[in-house]
């Protein structure tokens, strides 16, 4: 098992949280999901909420293998930082579901 370390406001934690149990599917693999589904991250700042450093929770995930080497390539491929990358992909699904 590999450990992903992110911070997110942690309003928008439960809220995904809460997306998660309606869709009955892990958190794990809810964000695998979103991995696979974000191809090309464009402008990643402009997902973030201006609350986004208030609040904060930390979160430190056990996750397997193929997720861990995706969000790895992910960020090696657009130089993100891991913790940003995380957080972008949690606030980007919230800010696609409430559009």
């Amino acid at each position: 098992m590999k450990v992903l370390k992110f911070r997110i406001n942690e309003d928008y934690y439960k809220a995904f949280q809460d997306h998660c149990k309606k869709e009955d599917i892990t958190i794990k693999r809810k964000l695998n999901v979103l991995l696979a589904q974000d191809r090309r991250p464009e402008n990643i700042d402009s997902y973030f909420p201006e609350e986004h450093t208030h609040n904060l929770k930390r979160l430190t995930l056990k996750v397997n293998e193929e997720l861990y080497k995706g969000v790895m390539k992910q960020c090696g491929r657009n130089d993100f930082r891991v913790s940003t990358y995380l957080a972008y992909l949690i606030y980007k699904f919230l800010s696609d579901k409430n559009s």
